[in-house]
């Protein structure tokens, strides 16, 4: 028996070997009784169906047990027939992803009529043994007063989502949420129409083997299987009846069967169908204020940008006009302007059912936004220069089910229980791509037109310098060559260069009438006498190309004409293959498969304004790339031949020091046969002023990609991409980026994560056991340092054996694989100390804290390791090795047993990992480190966060339509990952990221159940929490650290620590005939098939961190640090409460006849949908010092008095601080209401 038991799994093992993903399919089990006598009845057929489809079927054993397997989520018909006994149909039976639907049949004798069917609705059981959370299916989400992924999450206890953002599940971090759709992990845009929803389930604990790669919780979605008739319907939302928002809807779906095989026949069965449904909204404003947004007048806004610069009041000089704006020249506004977001989202499936045995599934999402973006700085002077983001996402699968054991057939009456009652494999290919593009939208990808204000015209003329007595013979001074004789000169003046006479500006052609005004008043003021480029740019007033306006008052807002932006595009890609199988055998539900997934995640990005200095920068000059000619010096005589004391040189191009732009621009202008300001055509030695032609004579590729990063300080960025923009396939090595500065090839991120899982579920007696081990495997594929404390490598205490001739002993604590650090890299001539990892050792293998005391003992005094090459300080592929993958072996336990027939106890003990983010570093982060130490990088070697979850729970059934569950769990986090500063470092300290961070949360929650309780339904929970760890996020400490500070240490209240949570959920509703049982006037039943929606969701407020002393928050130019006030996220935000209600009404509608003469009806509802019906102004933040979301205080502070007095108009600058006080970002958001009509048919 036993071999036999190892076969069958080995087989099934062999069958999902290709790989595996979460099914997503559910089972119904039960046992069938019959009704009088309970007793068990075997060889009963029972078959489901689905949106009329055959979905499979069972034949019940001798012990009166059935099961069916591999089921989509959805809301089934179970049919028993057995001979002698009524047939029974069940109705809307909820079949889960990934769990059982426990479904027991009692059937009654037959009576007197042969084919009597007795119709049963089923309803859900209030306590549920295998239950991981909280679903809804599409039915009841239509009903929820919100159409947000994660809004609808936050129904249940332990999750908290603010405003529709991504949700925490019990205090982790909400990057540690999963979102699947159809059992596909999504990469990108998870927003789907609501009518492609079939069910919502959020898995909060007691997680399954087959889930991973997250550290908090999940979220999966089904969508709606085909129908085998045709059904179909539009839905229209409005909020322009109401508001400014402008929210506008439009959605409609379409489902029905494509081919039906015997069709009109007695066994007719579709085979195939097709589901879809898609929407396309316009929102003007899709995060609105709660106090309004303030703007300048539109005639004052158009005097500014006419007339952007004044006359200094104070000192000489110019200051911006915007700087003089007063509270009579602002008006408030509803709505904030031009930042519209219009969207398409797509979602749809075929489905193929050749036989009860064999599914196929080709289906997919598609979502395309196109956004401008809110900038609040820019939202007073400055909102039309809004950056666009336009984002395309696709995800798409193809899935492969099959059912191994065929049902028994009951005429044969098997007797033997068969080894395997159910077996099915499940394989499935997916690709999902996210592309998205962030630009200007008017300049959008013509990347020089970003920065350009207009044509300048330089000119010129030679510079001289006088030359005194000399060395030569005869007192003899600079000697000359010409025509082989030798001269010698003295007392007389030398060319030494070129100095500008003139600047000249021309705004004709502009690409930017904004920023051309700022340097036309500026050359009004000086009526046109602008000598230089470097007088212009030296200004700060009027522009030259590619510059931008200074921000108002130290940037507290950005001045009119501001180009935010520049271009940037990426694409994040994923392709996996994926299987799961299930047995079930001798009572044990076997669950298994593997998992394989690559993601190769590509970006580029141009900063266009600053091309143009580039170019300025680039092009030759005499010292930049030019030299005056010496070797054939012109001297000056008058008309009769007598020298004039002057000697003049021609300029000539240094192909030494000639830049790759400047060569291949001039090289472009002398084929066009371009000309310079004198009208002169262009040759090698013309000096050639960048900001005389236009963008459209410039192209990137005139310039070598290490001009392009420019030492780190880079004008692009990209990976995956050339420099140009070009895709770049395949993997590239470190050589590809180190040994061609013309192309500097880096590669795209490619990290590899496979998985693997077993879990077996099985009974012993009433204890119900679901044991599951995870194993997850994650490379990051990618190089990374050697060593994060060194660029290049550095000799080991096994290396070192002797140090300038001698014999060097270490300390015996010192192992051979310790770093050896030198009082000089250059010339070393004693050993000062030691380090392993980041543990530092004194020269004796002392363990010290501060690595100072090394860097004090060099010759230097700074740290200097013993370099294996301390002549070739070069980042190579020496300084590198590969990423070593991970593994992470992850048990999960979970049981449950009855205490009495109404309630029950379950817990659970989950290990899950997650693999890291800030992980791609692409190599020119570390090559250019040396001369950018003040980046911040991201960290190449981190590795998984790991979160270990206990959770009990008793859940009691109080009535037949109400239940009581409390549960307690406990989680900790390890290996989070928090900004670190590489602390002695060499060359250079420089911030990154580590696994430093930890967390623990304790939670308590109380979840209530009110199910059809006449025509209410309604659940609560409560949630008491404590979350503390060493960091909130990623970047939570990164402050700390950039001042010189260490990470902490301590545990302090995480910035998603709800202490007290409260929601209700409450629908109220009025069914349709037979069943309306609401108030009837004047015989029309007023509310039929009318109801009401409400969300409550109360919560004590957010921690956050006090201050001390007041600081000019609105002013991003102005760094003032505060010590803080008692302790890190010691104090709280106030209460807050989240409420939103539909009220909805529909009518049976008439939409003509079929083809048979028939009637045909459709359904037309109404819905008033209110979202924050009371309209409450919500917390969201305050600022540190007053704990007021109104003012910081800084104003009334002495510091802010001498601002206020040094401004260039007092009333001007409180009246703009204040005014950027007014911050809508500190409130929730307001009541909006939408009006929805749909029609479904």
């Amino acid at each position: 028996m036993i071999r036999k038991l190892y076969a069958s799994l080995i087989f099934l093992l062999l069958l999902t070997s290709t790989a595996f993903a979460q099914s997503q399919r559910g089972e119904i089990r039960g046992v069938v009784k019959d009704a009088k006598t309970k007793q068990t009845l075997d060889f009963v057929n029972i078959a489901v169906q689905l949106n009329g489809y055959n979905a499979g079927g069972a034949v019940s054993d001798l012990d009166g047990k059935y099961s069916i397997s591999a089921l989509v989520p959805g809301k089934y018909t179970v049919l028993a027939s057995f001979v002698g006994y009524a047939k029974v149909e069940i109705r809307d039976v909820l079949v889960k992803p990934d769990q059982i639907t426990f479904l027991d049949i009692e059937m009654d004798e037959a009576g007197v009529q042969i084919d009597e069917v007795k119709i049963k609705e089923y309803r859900n059981p209030i306590i549920r043994a295998d239950d991981n959370g909280k679903t809804l299916d599409g039915d009841q989400i239509k009903k929820v007063p919100n159409r947000n992924t994660n809004s609808i999450a936050n129904l249940g206890s332990g999750v908290f989502s603010l405003d529709g953002g991504t949700p925490s599940f019990r205090g982790a971090r909400s990057s540690g949420t999963a979102y699947y759709i159809n059992g596909v992990r999504v990469i990108g845009v998870t927003s789907l129409p609501q009518n492609g929803i079939g069910q919502t389930n959020v898995i909060i604990g007691g997680i399954p083997a087959e889930y991973g790669d997250f550290t908090g919780g999940a979220i999966t979605i089904t969508t709606p299987p085909p129908s085998t008739r045709f059904r179909g319907g539009v839905e229209v939302i409005t909020s322009s009846l109401f508001d400014k928002y402008h929210f506008n809807q439009i959605e409609t779906y379409f489902t029905g069967p494509l081919y039906i095989k015997n069709k009109g026949k007695q066994n007719e069965r579709a085979i195939l169908g097709y589901s879809f449904a898609g929407n396309f909204n316009y929102s003007a404003d899709n995060s609105p204020s709660a106090i309004g947004i303030w703007k300048v007048k539109d005639a004052k806004l158009k005097e500014l940008e006419e007339s952007p610069l004044r006359l200094s009041p104070i000192g000489s000089g110019f200051v911006p006009s915007a700087e003089f704006i007063t509270q009579d020249d602002l008006e408030k506004v509803s709505a904030k302007l031009n930042i519209p977001t219009y969207s398409v989202n797509l979602v749809g499936d075929i489905n193929f059912a050749p036989n009860d045995r064999i599914s196929i599934i080709m289906g997919g999402t598609f979502n395309h936004i196109n956004n401008v973006g809110y900038s609040y700085r820019n939202s007073l002077f400055n909102y039309s220069n809004n950056a666009q983001t336009l984002t395309t996402s696709l995800l798409s699968y193809l899935t492969f089910t099959q059912k191994l054991v065929a049902p028994v057939d009951p005429s044969k009456k098997e007797v033997k229980k068969r080894l395997v009652d159910k077996a099915f494999y499940s394989v499935s290919l997916q690709y999902q791509s996210t592309w998205q593009t962030q630009q200007d939208a008017v300049h959008q990808d013509r990347i020089f037109d970003y920065g350009y204000v207009g044509q300048f015209k330089t000119y010129y003329r030679p510079s001289f310098e006088y030359t005194g007595t000399g060395d030569g013979p005869n007192g003899g001074g600079d000697r000359y060559i010409v025509d082989g004789d030798t001269i010698w000169m003295k007392n007389y003046f030398k060319q030494n260069g070129f100095a500008d006479t003139l600047y000249a500006f021309d705004r004709s052609n502009t690409k930017n009438p904004i920023r051309a005004n700022y340097t036309s008043n500026y050359y009004d003021y000086l009526d046109g006498r602008v000598q230089s480029f470097s007088q212009l740019r030296a200004s700060q007033a009027g522009l030259v190309n590619g510059g931008n306006p200074i921000g108002i008052y130290s940037n507290m807002w950005t001045n009119v004409g501001t180009i935010i932006s520049g271009y940037s595009k990426s694409q994040s890609e994923q392709y996996s293959l994926n299987a799961v199988g299930e047995a079930s055998i001798k009572g044990h539900d076997l669950k298994f498969g593997i998992y394989y997934e690559q993601r190769v995640s590509r970006g580029y990005g141009v900063g266009a304004n600053n091309l143009w200095q580039l170019m300025w920068q680039l092009s030759a000059r005499v010292g930049n790339g030019m030299r005056l000619d010496e070797s054939n010096p012109i001297f000056q005589y008058d008309e009769n031949g007598v020298f004039k004391d002057t000697v003049r040189f021609n300029a000539v191009i240094d192909p030494t020091t000639q830049s790759t732009f400047d060569r291949n621009f001039r090289k472009y202008l002398i084929e066009n046969n371009q000309v310079d300001v004198y009208g002169n055509p262009v040759n090698n030695s013309t000096l050639i002023d960048v900001n005389s032609y236009s963008p459209s004579d410039f192209r990137l590729d005139m310039f070598s990609a290490d001009e392009l990063l420019n030492n780190g300080n880079s004008i692009v960025t990209y990976y995956g991409y050339d420099y140009l923009g070009n895709k770049v396939r395949g993997k590239k090595s470190i050589e590809a980026f180190t040994e061609d500065p013309q192309n500097r090839t880096i590669g795209a991120f490619m990290p590899i994560y496979t998985a693997a899982f077993i879990q077996d579920k099985f009974a012993f007696k009433d204890l119900i056991f679901r044991i599951g081990l995870r194993i997850e495997r994650f490379d990051a594929n990618q190089p990374v340092l050697r060593d994060p404390f060194s660029l290049y490598p550095i000799r080991t205490a096994g290396e070192v054996k002797e140090l300038n001739g001698n014999a060097v002993s270490h300390p015996g604590g010192v192992n051979e694989d310790y770093y050896v650090y030198v009082n000089n890299t250059n010339n070393p001539t004693a050993i000062v100390g030691y380090r392993n990892n980041n543990v530092w050792y004194n020269k004796d293998g002392i363990q010290i804290q501060d690595p100072v005391l090394l860097a004090n003992a060099t010759t230097r005094g700074t740290i200097q390791p013993y370099l294996v090459d301390a002549d070739n300080e070069v980042v190579g592929a020496a300084s590198f090795k590969s990423y070593e993958p991970q593994i992470n072996v992850l048990p999960r336990i979970w049981f449950d047993f009855p205490i009495s027939s109404e309630a029950r106890f379950f817990a659970n003990y989950d290990v899950i990992a997650q693999r890291p983010s800030n992980i791609f570093t692409p190599i020119n982060d570390f090559y250019y480190l040396r001369y950018t130490p003040t980046n911040v990088l991201n960290n190449p070697d981190l590795k998984p966060q790991v979160t270990t979850d206990y959770e009990i729970g008793f859940k009691q059934k109080l009535t037949d339509n109400s239940g009581l569950s409390l549960i307690a769990n406990y989680r900790e986090q390890r290996n989070l990952i928090q900004a670190y500063r590489f602390n002695y470092a060499y060359p250079n300290h420089y911030i990154s990221y580590a696994n430093i961070d930890f967390a623990t949360i304790k939670g308590f929650r109380i979840e209530y159940e009110l199910r059809d309780a006449g025509n209410l339904n309604m659940d609560a929970n409560y949630t008491l929490q404590y979350a503390d760890g060493t960091g909130s996020g990623t970047n939570s400490q990164q402050s700390l650290i950039s001042a010189g500070q260490p990470n902490l240490r301590n545990l302090f209240p995480l910035n998603i620590d709800i202490r007290h949570n409260v929601k209700l959920n409450l629908f109220f509703e009025y069914q349709g005939g037979k069943d309306y049982n609401g108030p009837i006037v004047k015989g029309k039943k007023i509310f039929e098939n009318a109801g009401i929606g409400m969300i409550l969701n109360a919560f004590s407020g957010l921690p956050y961190t006090a201050n001390q002393n007041p600081t000019p928050n609105v002013q991003a130019g102005v760094v003032v640090r505060s010590p803080i006030k008692g302790t890190p996220f010691g104090s709280r935000l106030p209460w807050q409460l989240q409420n939103d209600m539909q009220i909805y009404k529909g009518y049976r509608v008439k939409l003509g006849k079929n083809k048979d003469g028939q009637v045909k009806y459709g359904r037309l509802m109404f819905t008033l949908w209110v979202q924050n019906f009371l309209n409450i102004q919500n917390i969201r933040a305050v600022h540190p010092y007053t704990g007021s979301a109104e003012t910081d205080g800084y104003l009334n502070s002495a510091i802010g008095r001498q601002a206020v007095e040094a401004a260039v108009n007092a009333e001007s600058f409180v009246d703009l601080y204040n005014t950027a006080l007014a911050n809508p970002g500190y409130y929730g958001l307001p009541r909006r209401i939408r009006l929805n009509i749909k029609l479904d048919f």
